[in-house]
């Protein structure tokens, strides 16, 4: 007989299902001891499968979630918009070098941040830019709506570039897009898209000739060889 462990019905031989309640029945006391221990570890497999592509899940819906809680303060110093003009003004000077001429200026963290804030957000196809000028470090904060093609949303994202100074330019450390910082070929194919954006700006111009940059808390130092 075949006890239902559900209602206690001693069911008859051949039984797969309970004739009183018609649950299943466990069968698994009637097969031969090789085949219940093979079943019982392709249970046990099904439950460790399911718990790590459960966990996964978890952990790729948390990424993406930290992905695209945006980082909306500005984080530099703001400036005016006479300071972006004279900012600007600064860069085509340094754009008109002769060659054989060596030129170099100042320009401090609010005249950064008036340029990019008064002059290029539709160049830069951005909602926003903001600088921060460290120890011999320059962090981008980039503000957009987030898009797919052409369509954009009405929530926002955000991504910070963090950069040092190299000869004749800057090297992007890393990249965050909301509060994940972002993996190596990822890394590099954002920051390759906003330093194409940048390019965008007529005074990079100016930028392209540089052998020197020096960036101090609050301000950055440039020199041009032509």
């Amino acid at each position: 007989m075949i006890v239902c462990k559900v209602c206690d019905f001693d069911n008859p031989p051949g039984s797969a299902f309970c004739q009183v309640c018609g649950k299943k029945l466990d069968l698994s006391g009637l097969l031969p001891p090789a085949v219940a221990a093979r079943k019982r570890v392709q249970r046990t497999v099904r439950l460790v499968v399911k718990s790590a592509v459960s966990t996964v899940c978890a952990v790729v819906i948390i990424l993406v979630g930290l992905s695209f809680i945006p980082a909306r303060e500005p984080i530099g110093e703001s400036g005016t918009v006479a300071q972006a003009h004279q900012t600007a003004s600064i860069l085509r000077g340094l754009a008109k070098a002769s060659t054989g001429q060596s030129l170099g200026t100042t320009l401090t963290e609010a005249q950064v941040n008036a340029f990019f804030e008064f002059l290029n957000p539709e160049a830069l196809q951005v909602d926003r830019v903001s600088v921060h000028l460290g120890e011999s470090r320059m962090v981008f904060r980039v503000t957009d709506s987030f898009r797919v093609g052409s369509s954009r949303f009405a929530f926002s994202i955000s991504r910070e570039f963090f950069c040092v100074p190299i000869a004749g330019g800057l090297r992007v450390e890393k990249v965050k897009q909301g509060r994940l910082a972002l993996p190596g070929p990822l890394k590099k194919q954002v920051a390759t898209k906003f330093y194409k954006r940048l390019q965008a700006c007529d005074e990079w111009s100016a930028l392209e000739h540089l052998s020197e940059i020096l960036i101090r808390p609050g301000r950055v130092q440039l020199v041009i060889d032509r």
